[in-house]
């Protein structure tokens, strides 16, 4: 089976082939991503691609995305080599269309177990494709398939299940046999029932519950079998147990968009839910206000009781704001000891106001450990936008900002609006 290496490094080059080779395995070496694309353009390509991340011209995150965008029935699996090993930048290349990843320094028996599951992939893949196109079920991959397969009749009555479907979802063959099937899309996904009707065929991601009433997230393809008459036979459906797999995705996903410290929403989310508010309020919406806090005397905390004690201070006022604020509002950590609270639906300058002498509130505290004491307390700037406004998001966040200096230098512990603008 052919396999092809895309790495920039020699050294890294001459490991991977010399290892594939030993494993059976016929490598195509490649030194940059172009070159690499230049082959799977070829016909009859390499089935599995391991490709180093960092590489000039057309990195790996490029050539993943650029392998993906090009509609094929039977894709590649793709293995992606990279030293980076942060949640944020293993989420990118998944996303980027990597079905796997490994960090180098990687280790033989790893690079083997994963390479020979991407082996497994590519044919349960092929088979599956070749199977629903013709309906015809080869008897072995039916029954030793690592997927849950379902046979219905064209009533969506339950004719055959594998063990595999057992073992996933708790019921038994004689069990599931003749039952009308909840085992396929069930019937709340309209819009996965609509494509199987338009276009004989849906895959996508879905929950069930198995027998014993457990939750669980499935990978899933139903096809239409359809006889010489075009007229539908059966619905086949396959697949598998991927409740892990998108734990750790909403893991992924969470850690991307929160900060890792006090779990209030970071910059990115912000910026999200910065850009959604600002334009419902375009679109009528009540005003809102981004108000910029920065604590007082924070560095004292931590040069006099150690950063863990100014960890502790942090994660506690993410805490209060997060209480004192409504479910519409956010609080994000954008600095180490900065702070932005975006306020939403705002009727009236009072309002505005009292929630922030609350953040003034939350925000003030006193520290001491043995014999030493140290103050806290905030500055906070704000911005406000209102219908007509042209102002875009990073200005809103700079107005605050530079209002939260003005505030400092009126005296700290206090708030100071941008341009003194207030509502009526």
């Amino acid at each position: 089976m052919k396999i092809l290496i895309a790495d920039d490094d020699l050294t890294s080059r001459i490991m991977l082939q010399t290892m594939t080779s030993k494993w059976g395995f016929e490598p195509i070496v490649v030194e940059d991503g172009e070159m690499a694309w230049d082959i799977l353009q070829k016909e009859n390509p390499p089935r599995i691609l391991l490709i180093d991340w960092e590489m000039p011209n057309l990195n790996g995150l490029q050539l993943s995305q650029c392998i993906r965008d090009q509609a094929q029935e039977d894709p590649p699996y793709i293995i992606l080599l990279t030293a980076r090993d942060e949640s944020d930048d293993i989420a990118t290349g998944l996303k980027a269309g990597a079905n796997d990843y490994i960090t180098k320094p990687f280790k033989k028996a790893e690079l083997e177990a994963r390479i020979n599951v991407g082996q497994r992939v590519l044919k349960l893949q092929h088979a599956n494709s070749k199977a629903l196109a013709a309906a015809k079920l080869a008897a072995s991959v039916f029954t030793h398939a690592l997927e849950g397969i379902v046979i219905t009749d064209a009533k969506g009555f339950v004719i055959d299940v594998n063990q595999a479907f057992t073992d996933i979802t708790g019921y038994s063959r004689g069990e599931s046999i003749g039952e009308n099937s909840s085992f396929l899309a069930p019937e709340k996904y309209e819009a996965a029932w609509q494509a199987i009707q338009s276009k004989d065929q849906w895959s996508g991601e879905l929950s069930n519950t198995r027998k014993n009433g457990q939750n669980f997230v499935q990978q899933l393809t139903v096809s239409t079998v359809r006889d010489g008459n075009n007229n539908i036979k059966n619905y086949i459906g396959l697949f598998s147990d991927i409740t892990e797999r998108a734990r750790y995705q909403e893991e992924l996903d969470y850690a991307a968009t929160h900060d890792a410290l006090t779990n209030v929403a970071n910059r990115k989310l912000l910026k999200d839910r910065l850009q959604q508010a600002m334009a419902r309020v375009r679109r009528g919406a009540k005003p809102l206000a981004v108000a910029f806090i920065d604590l007082d005397g924070f560095k004292a905390v931590n040069d006099n009781f150690g950063h863990e004690q100014g960890d502790k201070v942090l994660v506690s006022l993410a805490k209060h704001i997060s209480e004192l604020i409504r479910d519409t509002d956010t609080v994000a950590r954008v600095g180490g000891d900065e702070f932005v609270v975006l306020l939403t639906d705002l009727s009236d300058n009072d309002g505005c106001e009292l929630t922030l002498w609350r953040l003034l509130a939350a925000a003030t505290t006193s520290v001491e450990i043995g014999g030493m004491q140290a103050d806290v307390s905030a500055s906070i700037g704000v911005s406000l936008y209102t219908k007509g406004d042209s102002t875009s998001d990073e200005e809103l966040l700079q107005q605050a900002d530079k209002a939260m200096y003005e505030a400092k230098n009126s005296g700290k512990n206090c708030y100071q609006f941008f341009d003194d603008k207030r509502l009526s």
